[in-house]
């Protein structure tokens, strides 16, 4: 195809235009039973026909040639197969993609597809998109969710669907970067990270510590996986972080005000990309600050019984938890247990000891220290009052600490897996005490 060849042709600077004023309308045969002449065809209407079908051509870099007569529909293919008309390159900000198509959309339509060619910066969180200065709208994922981070790749493409009733604009395909995808329903379907079978609260290099001096506690760990109420994971990794046990919400208390003496599990919770600290009374679920919908627990703090309230002096690595003692601190010593004479060990006759003060309900195990001085002084201690007495030999309680003979005292330090919340023990002397070392957690 090509512009017109025929006499009595003139340039484009002399070519008839449409007329500035009149009503658009239909043409005609004429009717002569009614004086109704026939339309007469003007040349402004030719030439606007004619140009309309050079633009296409042209829009596809062919070259027009009066020989054939397919150019048109060679040049709409090119142009569908290209994506010319609907791809350009990112002219915007990180979270923030813009693009200017040629030529200019005039309105978003329903089911437009737009190529970012080379997104200028990887995203970090939500993001939105900007067509030729149309408006900035959102980009979710198939799913209807915000983008999180790093599905969009700095110098990688990416292709999107607008979806006018969400009044944003739907990832299809992105290079580079992580597609986000619905959760899958059936065996056969894709699945998102989150639905990856995990164990809430499994970690690697898990520790965490306080001082005793302040109403800090430190949290850090590898890896660590967090659930969701709705059964779904997420994992964190590089955990570093510090929960101040007087301050609210994220990185402190869930609620309530801070209570002396008193035992709050301590969590690690998310939101998909950030991570903080959490400190409650609940050791199952505790009060999510907004925002946040995954968490694990990670241990146990108690508060000291002074106005301060400290978290109790600790160390923790992974499932093991010791008390610290530390000159000026508020564990200046192991704490006590019991002292002095307790039941009788040879009868036996034991005596039942509480952990509530000094270990947390969801300990499994405990690390205690016996010691006990003077000639013929023992002392032992057992998960449960059914052992015999300290000389027995068919039943003997599981930790013995004895002297036959004065002098230094005698410590002996043992765990024990517990039975309930409860240890027993019995001694025969004054100088004796059974301390808590520490305890294991059921993580």
């Amino acid at each position: 195809m090509d512009r017109l060849i025929a006499p009595y042709t003139v340039a484009l600077a002399l070519a008839d235009v449409a007329p500035a004023t009149g009503t658009p309308a239909y043409a005609t045969d004429g009717n002569p039973a009614k004086n109704t002449p026939a339309t007469q065809w003007p040349a402004y209407q030719y030439n606007a026909l004619q140009e309309e079908l050079m633009a296409i051509i042209a829009a596809a870099n062919i070259t027009p040639d009066r020989t054939k007569n397919n150019q048109v529909a060679a040049a709409i293919t090119a142009l569908l197969q290209s994506g010319v008309t609907v791809a350009a390159p990112d002219s915007g900000t990180v979270n923030a993609l813009a693009v200017t198509l040629t030529p200019a959309p005039t309105v978003l339509s329903a089911g437009m597809q737009v190529t970012v060619l080379a997104v200028s910066a990887t995203n970090t969180g939500a993001t939105t998109l900007n067509v030729n200065g149309l408006g900035a709208l959102p980009i979710q994922g198939s799913g209807g969710t915000a983008l999180q981070g790093g599905e969009l790749v700095a110098g990688f493409n990416a292709t999107f669907m607008l979806n006018v009733a969400r009044n944003a604009w739907i990832l299809i395909a992105t290079t580079g970067g992580a597609l986000p995808v619905v959760a899958g329903t059936k065996s056969n379907h894709a699945v998102n990270l989150s639905q990856i079978p995990g164990v809430r609260g499994s970690f690697k290099n898990l520790s965490a510590s306080a001082s005793g001096g302040n109403s800090n506690v430190s949290v850090s760990a590898d890896e660590l996986m967090l659930e969701s109420a709705g059964g779904t994971y997420s994992v964190a990794r590089a955990v570093t972080l510090t929960i101040n046990s007087a301050t609210s919400g994220a990185n402190g208390l869930d609620t309530g005000s801070l209570a002396a003496s008193t035992w709050y599990s301590a969590w690690v919770i998310g939101n998909g990309t950030t991570v903080a600290g959490l400190l409650s009374l609940s050791s199952t679920a505790p009060t999510l600050p907004a925002g946040y919908m995954y968490s694990a627990r990670v241990g146990w703090i108690r508060t000291d019984g002074t106005a301060n309230k400290y978290p109790l002096s600790f160390v923790q690595l992974g499932a093991g938890v010791q008390y610290k003692v530390a000159a000026g601190s508020n564990v200046p010593n192991l704490p006590a247990l019991a002292s002095g004479v307790q039941g009788n060990v040879s009868t036996p006759t034991w005596v039942q000891i509480p952990l509530a003060n000094f270990a947390p309900p969801t300990s499994r195990a405990v690390t205690v220290c016996l010691q006990n001085q003077g000639a013929n002084s023992y002392m032992t201690a057992a998960p449960n009052g059914a052992y015999g007495g300290s000389a027995s030999l068919s039943n003997p309680p599981p930790v013995v600490a004895g002297s036959t003979t004065g002098g230094a005292a005698s410590c002996l330090a043992a765990s024990m897996q517990l039975e309930s919340q409860n240890i027993y023990c019995a001694s025969n002397t004054a100088n004796s005490v059974i301390s808590l070392l520490g305890w294991e957690d059921n993580l």
